[in-house]
């Protein structure tokens, strides 16, 4: 196990968002399986907090990543004398906000060089309105010079993968996909909780509970959101309340519940250190982004037994199958995101029974991580670290769908 190679990962995420989730759920097992992992946190030292129980070691390396391409690659090769490795793994890939200066620095250091793709690699163009990137001779040139510094990219969905692929130019033997993965043995329904966190807020057992867990920021339309739930509850009888749980823009959001006289029945709870016990507590989860590229936020609600209800854009239909397992629909008005609650909230007791055992076993027959986590690692050369994980699972048996 001492000849295992080593692993320098770089990661720029400054919050307990997907993609740090998604780094520490892979270095752990990277680093119990005997390889040496060095992680480099290059923004805000988000990791060591959760990671102090594990053989990884976390280093708070400020770095920038933008600049003249010389300033930054001369900023990184300098930075990056101390901390050896036979491999780089950089969490944020050619589709995402990497520059190519960054690229080259790593790949200048380390023998081989590895990358994530989290989003699509024309998200910000969708998101936000702007006009498609123009494939100049120039940026041909740039996206060939990234694809041979590196030696691999993985990708967390295959709409991500064929993304990079169009949009970059990406080379197809060079690029995988390997899903993201749920942790189904934290996501579980759990009716202790649930009673618990309702109890705290005044929320009745038998009332209908809409979440949201993710960002509260203008592109996951949280503001819609708000506005469907008054047009949802001007339309039912049944008593219902909205929670919404994340960081962002909470005073906006206190305003907008406030005018619409629902403070008593929308709870913005705020930034939460576990989200598990929330997907527990609500009946339903929504995400109404008009983009996405794999949000993990989804299959912790349906490994929950909690009905998704989202748009069908990125990966979201990857392991949503509409009426089967969760719901995929068009939520361009607030008027529509009535209709859909008032449908989700009327539903008979055995059709949603149905859903939330459909959407739980989705969770646990194909996201977990000794399933997605074990392929991830393979991906990444270091089959030991596959190899672990699976025969964890086998030592504990197998885990239950309810």
């Amino acid at each position: 196990m001492t000849n295992l190679p080593s692993y320098a990962v770089f990661a720029g995420t400054s919050g307990r968002c997907g993609l740090g989730v998604h780094t520490i759920d892979w270095v752990r097992p990277l680093a119990e399986a005997g390889y040496p992992v060095t992680l480099i946190a290059y923004d805000k030292d988000f990791f060591s907090a959760y990671l102090k129980d594990s053989p990884v070691r976390v280093v708070h390396l400020p770095l920038p990543d933008s600049g003249t391409f010389q300033e930054t690659f001369r900023a990184w090769s300098r930075a990056l004398k101390p901390y050896p490795a036979q491999r780089a793994v950089l969490t944020r890939g050619v589709g995402g906000s990497c520059s190519l200066s960054v690229l080259a620095a790593l790949r200048y250091r380390y023998p081989r060089l590895y990358t994530i793709e989290h989003a699509m690699a024309n998200l910000p163009q969708i998101a936000w309105g702007k006009p498609e990137l123009e494939q100049s001779p120039l940026r041909t040139a740039r996206n060939k010079l990234a694809a041979w510094l590196v030696d691999r990219s993985i990708s967390v969905a295959e709409c991500t993968r064929q993304s990079v692929i169009d949009q970059y130019g990406f080379p197809e033997n060079k690029i995988v996909t390997c899903h993201n993965w749920v942790d189904v043995d934290r996501f579980k329904p759990d009716r202790e909780t649930r009673a618990r966190l309702r109890a705290e807020y005044g929320i009745d057992e038998n009332a209908f509970v809409i979440g949201f867990v993710g960002r509260l920021v203008k592109e996951k339309r949280v503001d819609v959101i708000i506005n469907g739930f008054a047009e949802f509850m001007a339309s039912t009888t049944r008593e219902s309340h909205l929670v919404l749980v994340g960081a962002g823009m909470t005073d906006a959001l206190h305003e907008l519940t406030s005018e619409l006289k629902l403070t008593d029945r929308v709870h913005v709870v705020g930034m939460v250190s576990d989200t598990a016990p929330w997907m527990s507590a609500i009946d339903t989860l929504i995400l109404a982004s008009d983009s996405e590229a794999f949000p993990l936020v989804g299959l912790e609600a349906m490994a929950s037994g909690v009905v998704f209800l989202a748009q069908p854009v990125g990966g979201i239909p990857e392991y949503v199958d509409h009426g089967e397992n969760g719901f995929l629909a068009n939520m361009g008005t607030s008027e529509q995101l009535a209709v859909l609650w008032l449908k989700i909230s009327n539903m008979a007791l055995d059709e949603r029974l149905r859903i939330q055992a459909n959407a739980r076993r989705t969770a646990v027959e194909y996201f977990r991580p000794e399933v997605n986590l074990s392929r991830f690692l393979e991906a990444l050369d270091a089959p030991e670290a596959g190899d672990l994980l699976r025969g964890k699972e086998g030592n504990n048996g197998t885990t239950h769908l309810l």
